[in-house]
């Protein structure tokens, strides 16, 4: 979990300090392009049964529907906004693990979930309420989404290897992506194919690489973890971007986000300091 969290930070570095120009839907075409290609040898020698190819074609979709509806509303409200509504899926994630997997949810790892989503969503608590309902509702539906998709990834961690699992994502991912190029008419959709491999290259490698790492990493960190747990540890990538932004490229952020990292390394660390049987999910 911790270094998933960390590789998906030196993503964000990658975008956010080399990624000039060049736009998320290609960031996230470089994402799948390199998880087909790097895992296709393991996926074909690959044992994975086929009863659960159905879970792996829904997890995709949702997945891919998630990042979509994430790409609108930062093209709508700014990264910052969208970015925290779409981190709220951990609270998604907790309910449907209480409903359909019987995980016990403690007074300690409640509160360590109440720490987390506060210092995610704190920075913009001002633009939230500025929002129109649609908007709103549509952010909401992404975390959704997204907490749905890792819910899945959870429910078949034991049954298919974790290079399965995120190699059939970057396939439908791609499917759905190619098509909404040609089809849409919004910019954000839109890929300029004939620069994939030259000026926009190879940050698009360098992304596509560390996701391909972090999405391993995270894969059996919900093999091994509960699914609160893993995707509550998914979310230190957050602090990490900060750290690294302000120590390496000396960016200054204002009081409320250094107070967000406290709250939410204070959440991890609860969390993680709860006994064995309160971390681990119990299944029937």
């Amino acid at each position: 979990g911790l270094l998933s969290a960390i590789c998906y930070s030196l993503m964000s570095i990658v975008v956010a300090h080399f990624g000039s120009g060049i736009s998320a839907s290609e960031f996230l075409l470089g994402r799948s392009l390199v998880g087909l290609i790097l895992l296709a040898p393991l996926v074909l020698t690959s044992k994975s049964k086929n009863p659960i190819s159905f879970m792996l074609l829904m997890r995709g979709i949702i997945g891919t529907l998630a990042i979509i509806i994430l790409f609108i509303m930062i093209q709508n409200v700014g990264a910052g906004t969208a970015t925290a509504i779409h981190y709220t899926s951990p609270m998604y994630i907790t309910l449907l693990g209480i409903l359909f997997m019987k995980e016990k949810i403690t007074f300690q790892k409640t509160t360590a979930l109440l720490l987390v989503m506060i210092g995610v969503i704190m920075p913009v608590f001002s633009s939230v309420g500025e929002l129109s309902t649609s908007l709103l509702l549509l952010g909401t539906m992404g975390a959704i989404f997204s907490g749905l998709s890792f819910f899945l990834l959870k429910m078949m961690t034991s049954k298919a290897s974790e290079v399965v699992i995120y190699w059939m994502f970057c396939l439908v991912q791609f499917s759905i992506q190619i098509p909404m190029h040609f089809l849409s008419t919004n910019p954000v959709f839109h890929i300029r194919f004939s620069s994939i491999f030259s000026s926009i290259g190879l940050p698009c490698l360098a992304v596509g690489t560390l996701a391909c790492i972090a999405q391993l990493l995270m894969n059996n960190s919900f093999k091994k973890l509960s699914a609160t747990t893993a995707s509550l540890l998914n979310l230190l990538s957050i602090p990490f971007t900060v750290l690294i932004e302000h120590f390496i490229f000396q960016r200054q952020y204002d009081e409320s986000q250094y107070f967000m990292i406290g709250l939410i390394f204070m959440g991890i660390l609860l969390l993680r300091s709860a006994p064995s049987n309160q971390v681990i999910s119990s299944q029937t």
